[in-house]
């Protein structure tokens, strides 16, 4: 079983392998429209990623709205995968895993 993680990330793909190692989607094998999806909700969060934490509390809205998005994309590559996987999602706006893999 494959163990992946979605977070934002500011320079980089928003999938990684569980141990850190970041990922193409393409190069799993995921539909074009995922990959694409998965890309433009990591765009979208590269607003939060610098904001101190009282910047983090202003945009608890937006942060909740991505979230709901990364958790949703991680739910989907999950389901998409080839060969399974499980797929966990770190939100970088709470700084926490709001699912484990």
């Amino acid at each position: 079983m494959r163990y992946l993680v979605v977070a934002a990330h500011y320079t980089s793909s928003p999938l990684q392998e569980k141990d850190g190692e970041l990922l193409r989607p393409e190069d799993l094998g995921l539909p074009a429209e995922l990959c694409d999806a998965l890309r433009e909700w990591n765009e979208d969060y590269r607003d939060v990623i610098p904001l101190d934490p009282a910047g983090r509390s202003a945009e608890r809205a937006e942060i909740e709205f991505l979230d709901q998005r990364g958790l949703q994309l991680a739910n989907a590559i999950e389901r998409s995968l080839p060969g399974g996987a499980k797929v966990g999602y770190y939100s970088e706006g709470e700084s926490r895993y709001l699912k484990l893999a």
